[in-house]
């Protein structure tokens, strides 16, 4: 932005260089010919196009700039956003971690149980089928 105000500021020095030297000759009585005239008449023109160009371009840039902003500014929002959805999913998965860690104990704890159940009624059946097999024989 800097190079365009320059560039602004060096034109309109220009230019009112070239009226300051017009006006002099004029306030001499000097006379300016048609075709001096002409041609300074036509710089200042293109001059005066360069420098809307270069407005109209800073103006774009700028329009730019603050569209870049916006969006830098929503993906930083999203950003934060997809942090505490993050770290709220870490939460949940440890939380089913442990949950997952105290089923697994408890289905230890059941199967133990149950083989212990299994050991006992085999011992029972083992210390019935003596006394069952005596009854059928009787």
């Amino acid at each position: 932005m800097n190079g365009i105000k320059t560039t602004e500021q060096r034109i309109s020095a220009a230019l009112d260089r070239i009226g300051a030297a017009l006006g002099q000759a004029a306030g001499r009585g000097d006379t300016v010919p048609p075709a001096v005239l002409a041609e300074a008449q036509a710089a200042r023109q293109e001059v005066e196009r360069e420098a809307d160009l270069a407005r109209s371009e800073a103006t774009t840039a700028l329009q730019e700039i603050e569209r870049l902003r916006q969006a830098l500014e929503a993906e930083t929002v999203a950003n934060s956003q997809l942090r505490e959805r993050v770290a709220v999913l870490k939460d949940k998965k440890d939380a089913q971690a442990e949950e997952i860690a105290r089923i697994d104990a408890e289905r230890e704890r059941i199967a133990g149980e149950r083989v212990e159940d299994r050991e006992e009624l085999d011992a029972l059946i083992s210390a019935l089928e003596p006394l069952v097999e005596d009854h059928s024989h009787a």
